[in-house]
């Protein structure tokens, strides 16, 4: 997953309204958004070559998604892989505040990562790439592959997408969502961050709908919970998944 924009809070009527991209080699063995083989209480997708999953969320609420912090070099093979932190997490039963202690401990398993996890009505982020695990205030929130809230051009366009997309929080039309997260309009150069990939990938990648020959948005999700305990959370999948679509809907236990 390469961009996360969130309302936590701020939308009328909702304590979460989250919209997201997940970018990857189209040659990377995936499934599609579904429930996991019982006795896993995962909802989501799922990689196939390490088993772990980008986005994911369980019957009771908690969710959690990842996303890569773009490095070059890139490190040495860690460990693990980093779907493997929102696995771990969704399917386990220990506290948010016990796995977050957990991962503070071991930075180096994992090549760079930023990951937000949810547990009723709270969210926190942490990193291992120079960012201390924090609790996340009520607001809107964007994350691409650098730190929470880096204004990357991209993150403030879908920030900005996703507030005038949650103005009417009567009318909160997915198909819309699903709209603004194809935006492929590149940033400019001026505007580029400098991580180390060159001017012609800063370029690529700089687009919120990512879209090249072996590379880009493979997946945009979703994930919705209203003060109710409703639960909404729908991907689309892209090429090579034929354009297949998920709902999901729920009350929270």
């Amino acid at each position: 997953m390469c961009t996360v924009l969130l309302g936590y809070r701020t939308v009328p009527g909702y304590h979460l309204v989250l919209a997201a991209n997940r970018d990857e080699f189209y040659q990377r063995s995936t499934v599609t958004a579904q429930p996991w083989e019982a006795p896993s209480p995962i909802v989501g997708g799922r990689d196939l070559e390490a088993g772990g999953t980008w986005m994911g969320i369980t019957a009771a609420g908690r969710w959690a998604v990842v996303t890569n912090y773009r490095e070059f070099p890139i490190p040495p093979i860690a460990p693990h892989s980093r779907g493997d932190l929102v696995a771990r997490f969704l399917s386990e039963t220990v506290s948010l505040e016990d796995y977050l202690a957990d991962l503070r401990q071991r930075p180096n398993d994992y090549h760079g990562y930023n990951l937000l996890l949810g547990e009723g009505s709270r969210i926190a982020y942490i990193s291992n790439r120079g960012a201390e695990q924090a609790k996340v205030a009520p607001g809107w929130h964007g994350l691409s592959n650098h730190l929470l809230d880096t204004p990357w051009p991209k993150v403030v366009h879908g920030i900005n997408s996703l507030k005038a997309w949650s103005a009417d929080p009567a009318i909160l039309d997915s198909e819309k969502a699903f709209q603004f997260l194809q935006h492929q309009q590149q940033a400019p150069d001026q505007d580029l961050p400098q991580t180390g990939i060159g001017l012609d990938w800063e370029r690529k990648l700089s687009a919120l709908f990512i879209e090249t020959e072996k590379y880009g948005t493979r997946c945009s999700s979703l994930l919705l919970i209203d003060v109710e305990g409703n639960v909404t959370f729908q991907e689309r999948s892209y090429v090579p998944e034929a354009n297949a679509k998920f709902n999901f809907h729920w009350s929270l236990d």
